[in-house]
């Protein structure tokens, strides 16, 4: 048995004020996000400013002696007219937000002399369930707001054109949710995630998400599509091009044929007697291939916003096309996760190595991830929403002869990962030695300090002692 014991001593003389004045923020690309101010920390101030932490020049500045309000940031091609400054309060918004815009953000309130900073840590990330989603009707609608519990928010906002579909509002300790969808509605009190069973065409439309906390609010456009029943069905991967072909051969004289897009039905190009008439649609703009002859319509270069349905019209006939992009899907990567020995129980004086190893993906949504045996399916998970990261385990014995594989699909790509049996440890002496060096490796203590306003000064003594001992060739399942 392998036994470690810790003693650490931390000593903390702090004088002033520490970490004061800092938020957190988590949202995802394509967000808008309000950076609040409070009314209690910029009353009486002369100057509000905002800057990127460690740059020297403003974003956006309100100069309330002047009355003067200017968004410099507005010229820098970081931005591109992306900010804005309300004047009154001085909070700061970021809209259609970017992995780039993932900055500390600082507020100085300067009050005569003296000059206060807030500090919004902004966290942009690619995960989430995206801006658009295609279901066929029957189905469930599902909208997330990217957060596991919204501890922090107290207020939740789900609403159409149509108005609010679902609310959670903590300030008056009240849920509502509308009767119009007649019971179809599901709204998860923990997470602020929204269901809609039983999902009907009428149900396709922009939903707008409004989450707003002390600190900041955020907002969020899901374009959401219910289709009925589809001619055609098509799959086709990020960056490839599909073609959606309306049977025809040859030119139909005067009729015109027209290809129109999403639930707004929004022209997107149309051919007449041989001439095209393109439309102005900035998703597809030089994506657009239309064949004279044929009507036929080929999109390139395409990406998760040209999943949806399309529609041929022709006289007073119509076609309806459902595409689905996918992304092309990573390797997979098996590691190691707890090797372990235990003695055979049989007559055999000899030691049977078993380790539980992980096949795992980051950042992927509508896949299946699976452990095979030769071409026998062991195991299987799916994911087919959220963008996040998949890991399967599989226990097995490094005296095993068998060959395994870990795969990862979807409907358009497939990716194949072969476990090399010989990388596992081959005795228990070298998973004992492994296993030591993964331990020590894993033990980090770091002390930070940030220095305000106030003079900050510390002093931090940090003793760790680490004991260690073997008895005997005995694991037990750690987990890291």
């Amino acid at each position: 048995m392998r036994n470690k014991s810790f003693t650490i001593w931390l000593l903390f003389l702090v004088h002033g004020v520490f970490g004061a004045g800092e938020v957190s923020v988590s949202l995802m690309v394509g967000d808008n996000v309000t950076l609040l101010t409070d009314d209690s920390e910029t009353q009486g101030a002369e100057k509000l400013m905002w800057r990127i932490q460690g740059e020297n020049t403003f974003i956006a500045i309100i100069d309330r002696e002047t009355s003067e309000t200017t968004v410099p940031g507005n010229d820098e091609e970081r931005f591109g007219g992306r900010l804005g400054v309300n004047s009154t309060t001085g909070s700061l918004t970021i809209t259609n937000l970017k992995t780039t815009d993932s900055r500390v953000y600082e507020l100085q309130i300067k009050t005569g002399r003296e000059t206060k900073s807030k500090i919004f840590n902004v966290d942009v990330r690619v995960t989430g369930g995206g801006k658009t989603k295609s279901v066929k009707e029957g189905e469930i609608i599902t909208l997330h707001t990217g957060v596991y519990d919204i501890v922090e928010y107290n207020h939740v906002l789900w609403k159409t054109e149509d108005g609010i579909v679902a609310e959670i509002n903590k300030n008056t300790n009240k849920i509502f949710i509308n009767e119009r969808y007649n019971g179809r509605v599901q709204l998860y009190e923990k997470s602020g995630s929204l269901n809609i069973s039983n999902s009907k065409t009428k149900d396709s439309g922009v939903y707008l998400l409004n989450m707003s906390s002390d600190t900041h609010t955020l907002q969020r456009n899901i374009n959401v599509t219910v289709s009925g029943a589809a001619d055609e069905i098509v799959s086709a991967m990020e960056g490839e091009s599909f073609t959606l072909r309306t049977g025809f051969t040859e030119r139909q004289g005067d009729q015109e044929i027209k290809w129109r897009f999403g639930s707004s039905r929004t022209l997107l190009t149309s051919i007449k007697s041989g001439n095209i008439i393109p439309f102005s649609h900035t998703v597809f703009r030089d994506r657009l291939q239309l064949d004279r002859q044929t009507g036929d319509l080929t999109i390139t270069n395409i990406n998760n916003e040209h999943t949806g349905v399309y529609e041929l019209n022709v006289g007073s006939n119509d076609l309806k096309f459902i595409v689905t992009v996918y992304a092309p899907v990573p390797v997979p990567v098996i590691t190691r996760y707890s090797p372990q020995c235990s003695s055979s129980s049989s007559s055999s004086s000899s030691s049977e190595l078993k380790s539980v190893l992980l096949c795992s993906v980051v950042n992927v949504s509508h896949v299946t991830l699976s452990w095979y045996k030769g071409n026998s399916l062991l195991s299987s998970i799916s994911e087919s929403d959220f963008k996040i990261s998949l890991s399967l385990p599989l226990e097995v014995e490094y005296q095993d002869i068998n060959s395994y594989s870990c795969v990862i699909n979807n409907p358009v790509s497939t990716q194949t990962t072969h476990l090399d049996i010989d990388q596992l440890c081959e005795t228990c002496s070298d998973c004992d030695y492994y296993w030591s060096q993964t331990a020590e490796a894993m033990i980090r203590l770091v002390v930070s300090a940030v220095v305000g306003v106030a003079a900050v000064a510390a002093v931090v003594v940090l003793v760790y002692d680490i004991r260690s001992r073997r008895a005997g060739l005995e694991w037990k399942f750690t987990k890291q």
